[in-house]
């Protein structure tokens, strides 16, 4: 029987559980590698149980094969598994290794507003960023006239970040 598939990213370092995080709108290249068998097994590729790659191949180093490519990551594959599936007949059971896919997220929105409508000059007001949609948090900074401003406190909920000014 085939060995136990392992899975190697980007950097030829083998991965077991967690791949990422990754950047959205970034690329994934994943390899599968499997060792003995006779016949040759299969290496096909699955994400959240459906097939997504059978184009398996043999190499040089005696080595079953198939590499994965997902070319432009989006929010939907946060959490993903991804499952490198093995066999070589039909009487045993198939071996798999699975890695979840770990991302991080710019926000989906910032958005500046006050408690108070009308501004006027000379006056003391409360102004609060919040940013929305990002993993992890993002990290909101104040600026006036291209200089930071210190002292400004965090409301922190479970889905928004805010900081008043």
């Amino acid at each position: 029987p085939p060995n136990q598939p392992k899975i190697f990213d980007e950097n030829n370092k083998e991965r077991r559980n967690l791949v990422g995080p990754y950047t959205e709108g970034s690329s994934l290249s994943l390899n599968c590698h499997v060792v003995g068998g006779q016949p040759l097994p299969r290496v096909i590729w699955y994400r959240n149980g459906k097939l997504i790659d059978s184009s398996d191949y043999f190499d040089e180093d005696q080595t079953m094969k198939n590499e994965l490519t997902i070319s432009i990551l989006t929010r939907s594959d946060l959490h993903a598994d991804l499952s490198c599936e093995t066999f070589n007949n039909n009487v045993s059971t198939p071996l798999v290794t699975t890695v979840h896919v770990d991302m991080n997220f710019g926000p989906l929105e910032v958005t500046i507003f006050d408690k108070n409508h009308q501004i006027t000059a000379g006056r003391i007001y409360d102004l609060f960023c919040q940013a929305v949609g990002s993993r992890p948090q993002a990290v909101l900074t104040w600026y006036l006239d291209g200089r930071r401003i210190e002292g400004g406190k965090e409301i922190v909920s479970s889905s928004e970040f805010i900081t008043p000014l």
